[in-house]
């Protein structure tokens, strides 16, 4: 942690993965390693491949921002499951890590209770309203080799929602 006034509010290491049950809407692949409520391993962890900024890593914050690397379809699609969420807007960015803007994969991310489709793979941000259904999405396999892009996830809220443990 730095020193002085506000070295609080800095981090120099990344922090990975939280320390928490499952993620709603999120697949069971993504959901691995999670065990009694709380989630011990992830699939494909790579140390500095991402960070999370939320209530817990600084209890004033009054958002959740989550970036990952990703460098490779999940094993199991969708990534991520239908859903919405009914008093938060959400802002969901794939930055390639590359000049050229390519991401290295085909994503295709579906809206609205329709399930209108989008399919890019270039960077591209997406600005989801409070109450609007998203979800499921897909990344093609195999990714481009050498090719990796940034998934950036912000939510208006302290934290991201999830899952209730089943009794």
């Amino acid at each position: 942690m730095s020193e002085g006034k506000y070295g609080k509010y800095v981090r120099t290491m990344p922090v990975n993965a939280p320390p928490r049950g499952r993620l709603a809407f999120h697949s069971d692949s993504f959901n691995a390693g999670v065990a009694g409520g709380a989630r011990t391993a992830r699939p494909a962890v790579r140390s500095g491949s991402g960070v999370y900024l939320n209530d817990q890593a600084f209890p004033e914050c009054p958002v959740y921002v989550s970036i990952q690397r990703t460098a490779e379809a999940p094993e199991k699609q969708p990534f991520l499951l239908a859903h919405k969420h009914d008093d938060i807007d959400e802002i969901v960015m794939f930055v390639a890590a590359g000049p050229d803007a390519e991401l290295g994969t085909n994503v295709t991310f579906h809206m609205g209770e329709e399930g209108e489709q989008h399919v890019f793979h270039e960077t591209t941000v997406i600005y989801i309203p409070a109450g609007v259904t998203h979800g499921p999405m897909f990344y093609s396999s195999p990714f481009t080799p050498g090719k990796q892009f940034y998934l950036i996830v912000w939510l208006n809220q302290p934290d991201y929602p999830m899952e209730v443990p089943s009794s």
